[in-house]
């Protein structure tokens, strides 16, 4: 899958990723948020949203890129941005995990429902990794973030529209460098 792209397409029945050329044309998109978190990315994949398409859950992708050739999560076609609605069933709509060298652009984010989890729009989050590079998002419209109060707090800092969390033992230590969060709305 290197260097390949794979485009993604809202639909009904099961994801399709049939055998044939790199590329997935939009015929052949995959159709569902698992099937993409399924896959393990590599340096260079770039995984193409419809425009105008919406997909509700979370997208969890898997597999981080280089400095030289990062992933990317982008769309396609012309219209309103790829929509990835959390639906309030999920901690994050858009969760990148562990992972660097990954681009997320050009998404429009929503993650609200009833009861009092914490909800993220878009969450990245590193644990024990030392240093994370790399991680961009930007263009992104991310609104309708329900979030939940803690301890009779009016906000709850675990959430919000962009998150960006850091954990990790002494020994090892974790930090992100070159985090970019730019056109986000």
């Amino acid at each position: 899958m290197r260097g390949h792209r794979r485009h993604r397409s809202p639909g009904p029945g099961l994801p399709r990723a049939l055998p044939g050329p790199p590329c997935r044309a939009p015929p052949t998109a995959w159709r569902s948020l698992a099937k993409v978190d399924a896959q393990t990315l590599l340096p260079g994949n770039t995984l193409r949203f419809r425009a105008g398409g919406r997909w509700t859950g979370q997208l969890s992708p898997k597999g981080s890129g280089t400095t030289a050739e990062p992933v990317v999560l982008t769309s396609y076609g012309s219209g309103a941005k790829p929509l990835i609605e959390g639906g309030g069933v999920v901690d994050a709509a858009i969760r990148i995990s562990d992972e660097h060298d990954i681009v997320v652009a050009g998404f429009e984010v929503t993650n609200s429902g009833s009861g009092t989890t914490p909800r993220i729009g878009i969450g990245i989050g590193a644990t024990d990794l030392g240093a994370v590079t790399g991680v961009v998002v930007r263009d992104n419209q991310v609104h309708a973030i329900q979030g939940a109060a803690s301890d009779g707090q009016a906000s709850n800092p675990s959430a919000g529209g962009i998150i960006v969390s850091a954990r990790g033992e002494r020994t090892t230590g974790t930090s992100m460098s070159t985090t970019t969060r730019s056109g986000c709305r």
